[in-house]
């Protein structure tokens, strides 16, 4: 959630809207809100804007707020919404709940300390039904990796090793023997590589402390730390003004490196060149822009690449786990930023993402 409360009030009671508004002044909250009468126009207001907390009358024309709740819950299944209604009633409130309500209110006690109260504890809970449903279908995705992604490396250390246990009890062939030795540890260290990915990747829930950190420094990291693969690739590189930003040094150098190797890996000429400069947008947000010349990715995936394990590529043709850009999105977001994935102009792939000012 920003510094400013986004709320959105639907209540076709002029005096209403005036108590909840006055009350929120009162509050102390730094908001914005945007009243409606309908739960029609409720919806065309969530087409336009990003809401914190939506607080619905029970009593509307047309859909009540129950029904208002189902459809907004199906549309934006984690916008906090408080249910208000002229008087307490238990069945109305338990219903809203079930609907998908955060909060229920009564009119009557609506005042500046019980409504910031409300809209805090809703806000939160919303926030704490998005993570248990973005947890839930990480570990479904993780249980995909374990039964697909490390049953291959698994299978080629069986098969070797059976084929290395035929050579020593046959012809004893120490040449034969050592290659077979040599699949089977590279296919062990793309295991271990996976697992320690995997592993860094559920760490990324944990708190960060955000310093200032010049953007720079965290570039010129990654590529310390990319040295050999730039080297091998013959990857130029045209770094423009990068500023300082709030964040975490090693994180946005992760998000670097992941980046860069991708369009070094992605890369389809014999002179890879990757181009990394920023914007800085109207809400003073720092845009930072990675472009390359590589193979580019089609539109339908703008958006799916970022989820954990979604691959382009089969891993005969591209070797890794689906989680780098994973990671990254992951990385921003903590940050308070975002990440979006574009065609370049070079006929390559130009991924932006935003930081906070230091």
């Amino acid at each position: 959630m920003s510094n400013t409360f986004h709320f959105l009030i639907a209540d076709d009671d002029l005096g209403d809207r005036k108590l909840i508004r006055t009350s929120l002044i009162s509050s102390g909250l730094c908001f914005e809100s945007t009243e409606v009468s309908t739960i029609e126009e409720a919806l065309d207001a969530c087409e336009r804007v990003s809401f914190d907390c939506a607080i619905l009358d029970y009593r509307l024309p047309g859909r009540d707020g129950l029904a208002g709740i189902s459809l907004m819950r199906d549309k934006y299944p984690y916008m906090p919404i408080v249910m208000s209604t002229g008087k307490g009633d238990e069945r109305i409130a338990a219903e809203a709940i079930k609907r998908g309500a955060e909060e229920y209110i009564s009119k009557d006690h609506i005042d500046a300390k019980t409504l910031r109260h409300i809209s805090e504890n809703a806000v939160k809970r919303a926030a704490l039904k998005r993570r248990v449903t973005e947890q839930q279908l990480e570990l479904e995705q993780f249980a995909h990796i374990l039964a697909h992604d490390l049953k291959a490396p698994l299978r080629v250390i069986t098969k070797f090793g059976e084929l290395l246990e035929e050579e020593l009890t046959t012809t004893a062939d120490i040449e034969e023997a050592l290659r077979l030795s040599g699949r089977m540890s590279l296919a062990a260290a793309r295991v271990t590589k996976l697992i320690d990915t995997v592993h860094g990747y559920t760490h990324l829930r944990k708190p960060i402390l955000l310093a200032p950190v010049q953007l720079r420094e965290a570039l010129q990291d990654a590529l310390h730390n990319l040295a050999p693969l730039v080297k091998q690739s013959n990857t130029a590189f045209t770094c423009e003004f990068l500023p300082e930003v709030s964040g975490n040094k090693e994180q946005l150098a992760q998000v670097f490196q992941n980046l860069i190797e991708n369009s070094i890996k992605f890369s389809t000429t014999t002179e890879p060149h990757i181009r990394i400069w920023c914007e800085q947008q109207s809400d003073h947000m720092w845009r930072i822009c990675v472009e390359d010349n590589g193979m580019g990715i089609p539109k339908g995936y703008y958006k799916t690449i970022f989820e954990p394990f979604k691959k382009l590529h089969s891993q005969d043709d591209f070797e890794g786990s689906g989680l780098g850009l994973a990671i990254c999105r992951k990385i921003v977001e903590r940050h308070g930023g975002m990440i979006t994935c574009d065609a370049a102009k070079t006929g390559g792939t130009v991924i932006r993402f935003t930081l906070r000012p230091s």
